[in-house]
């Protein structure tokens, strides 16, 4: 009788797991994938059941994405840098994010300022978000860049520290997609806030919880409807 109970403890939870995946309705969306993402945990978050920021935007549009983000990437730093996830293709547009984990082991220091100008320059003409911004619409595809939400009080990581410079790195994505025609910034603060919507923080106060996802993602679909239509 306990080994029996046992089995049936796993098989609850396996069936909890499967109700909260998405990833059913993400594979039977249909074509090629013309959507691409690529950049850190914030995009890379919930995609274990397809509910990560790219996959939401995927189900809201319709279309198939391919979400190369990894948890842990930077923009600068370390062997596997984020830029090393983007290849030229037939994409429609780039889903790009980056930043914090470059920023986070200096934020509150004299430093960030230069490891902010090393993403992207004061004038956004050099950095190297800037050089990845700018390969990808050099290969015919449409950027959206995100700028980061705001962290929660007690924000896991050290980026409980970081206010003030994500939010400076944010000033500089949206120059830089301002500057760019191809190029459109999004700021996910827009819908994940610690005021408004406590919901959309995992219990690390930092990375979006699937309502969060979801809440971007349909933001970012938003976004993209919207430059088309103008086409």
């Amino acid at each position: 009788m306990p080994r029996s109970r046992d089995v049936l403890q796993v098989l609850l939870v396996s069936l909890s797991f499967g109700c909260g995946s998405l990833c059913a309705e993400v594979e039977a969306l249909s074509g090629e994938s013309t959507l691409l993402a690529i950049g850190d945990s914030i995009l890379a978050t919930n995609a274990r059941t397809c509910q990560s920021i790219p996959h939401h935007a995927a189900l809201s549009l319709g279309r198939p994405v391919d979400n190369r983000a990894v948890s842990g990437r930077s923009v600068s730093k370390g062997s596997d840098r984020i830029p090393a996830h983007y290849e030229a293709g037939d994409w429609d547009w780039v889903i790009v994010d980056g930043g914090a984990n470059d920023i986070v082991s200096v934020c509150g220091a004299a430093e960030v300022d230069d490891v902010i100008d090393g993403l992207a320059s004061a004038d956004v003409a050099d950095g190297d978000m800037v050089e990845l911004v700018d390969r990808i619409v050099a290969d015919g595809a449409r950027v959206i860049l995100l700028g980061y939400y705001p962290m929660k009080e007690r924000a896991r990581y050290g980026f409980d520290d970081c206010a003030e410079a994500l939010a400076a790195l944010n000033t500089r994505y949206q120059q830089l997609a301002e500057s760019r025609t191809e190029v459109e910034f999004v700021f996910l603060g827009e819908v994940i806030d610690p005021e408004d919507t406590p919901d959309a923080y995992r219990s690390d106060r930092v990375h979006p919880s699937p309502e969060g996802s979801k809440r971007a993602g349909e933001l970012v679909a938003e976004r993209i409807r919207e430059v088309e239509a103008r086409d």
